[in-house]
């Protein structure tokens, strides 16, 4: 459904921002036009539309989303733990006085 702009309001910008995938696949739209930022999400029922007017907007936040941590950070995690067992117990063993040798 095309967007019906009120007098003397035209599009800045337009863009889609997301795509939902499997069985709602939806898609979500935002337009900025000089008085007002629309959010429109299209899915299987219909679209659903959201606005607030530019003078309203205090501040943006923006994400792109959430990862976990890497495989690597995992990895570097797990050895600095070990590691620092090790030094524990090295320290330990040479504060103690404990021969393990013989």
């Amino acid at each position: 459904m095309n967007l019906k702009l009120k007098e003397g309001e035209s599009v800045i910008k337009s863009w889609d921002y997301a795509k939902v995938k499997g069985r709602n696949k939806n898609e979500l739209n935002l337009t900025v036009t000089n008085n007002r930022i629309i959010s429109t999400e299209y899915h299987k029922k219909g679209l659903e539309r959201k606005e607030i007017f530019v003078k309203d907007v205090k501040s943006v936040h923006g994400c792109m989303g959430i990862k976990g941590p890497g495989v690597l950070k995992v990895i570097l995690a797990l050895y600095l733990l070990f590691f620092g067992i090790y030094c524990l117990a090295c320290s330990a063993i040479i504060f103690f006085g404990i021969d393990i040798f013989g």
